[in-house]
């Protein structure tokens, strides 16, 4: 109860509509409803929402009447609070009506709801699908989840994830070691992998430059690629980076970086993708595809 309780403030704090002069006293009021509550209730029932619904209501009515005479603004700046603070009601109660009689079965589904892509809801079949299952299954689950935790590292060479200081791709002798494909994360390494048409290393920065989100070229693995390139006598790097704003800005960056070094820099051909119409295609996709047009031969592999 305590953690939910603590998220209504930290929700209140986040709200887009409170950042006014009365945030902070609409704050006050509901540490104070939440103090006077935790006290007198034990249980999650319809009864502990109603009350907590009337007695901030109450509250709110109480000092919204102090407040008229002190002009116009103020009095609808307090409104705006108070319609978010009914908004955070609404998603408390939602919340109160999705806990579950059993304490450890709550604690499961909120650990499962914190991986990326779960929810609650999916989070309560899985686990329910566990208790399903012979202990085994979950102990195995479990133990999985920590040896990987606990013994995957980063390859030295290309920051891919290994069980040693080298990871099996580049320490397989028969990859082409004068070709470094550069991707974002290792997530790509293996999409790249699936089609089994390239042959060369990886090397995986571990992000985008992003000023907006903070992210600089100092916080990728750049350097480290180009030390790579002057160090191994790579002779092409493939540039495989998202056709995006933060993935064009990265692609320029290591060009820049690259440019004076007796390297070939290539990306990843841009244009449209097999299957789908032209005329759903966008205007900058279909420009590019006509601007990087291949000869026919080539589209069925002749050379």
């Amino acid at each position: 109860m305590t953690e939910y309780f603590k998220q209504l403030i930290r929700n209140l704090d986040a709200h887009n509509e409170v950042y006014s002069q009365n945030a902070k006293l609409a704050k006050k009021l509901l540490t104070t409803v939440i103090c006077r509550l935790s006290i007198a209730m034990t249980s999650y029932s319809t009864l502990f929402i109603k009350e907590f619904s009337s007695l901030l209501s109450d509250l709110m009515s109480q000092h919204s009447n102090k407040m008229v005479s002190t002009g116009r603004r103020l009095n609808r700046d307090w409104r705006m609070v108070e319609i978010a603070v009914s908004r955070i009601i609404v998603n408390f109660a939602n919340m109160i009506n999705e806990t579950f009689n059993s304490r450890l079965l709550d604690n499961a589904v909120a650990e499962l709801s914190k991986l990326p892509g779960i929810g609650r809801k999916t989070a309560l079949r899985l686990a329910l699908h566990l208790l399903r299952q012979d202990e085994d299954v979950a102990h195995a689950l479990g133990n999985s989840l920590i040896e990987m935790r606990s013994n995957v590292t980063y390859c030295r060479r290309c920051h891919n994830i290994s069980e040693s200081a080298e990871c099996a791709i580049c320490g397989d002798p028969h990859r082409d070691t004068e070709t470094v494909c550069v991707v974002e994360n290792i997530k790509d390494v293996i999409t790249i992998e699936s089609t089994r048409q390239h042959s060369g290393l990886y090397h995986v920065l571990g992000g985008l430059i992003s000023p907006i989100d903070g992210i600089s070229p100092s916080d990728l693995e750049i350097e480290s690629l180009v030390e790579r390139v002057k160090e191994e006598g790579i002779s092409e790097v493939i540039l495989a980076l998202s056709p995006t704003i933060e993935g064009d800005t990265t692609n320029f960056y290591i060009y820049r970086k690259l440019e004076k070094l007796p390297v070939r820099i290539t990306m990843l051909a841009r244009g449209l993708s097999v299957g789908n119409e032209l005329e759903y295609a966008d205007e900058l996709t279909l420009g590019r595809s006509i601007l990087n047009r291949v000869p026919f031969e080539q589209s069925f592999g002749k050379k």
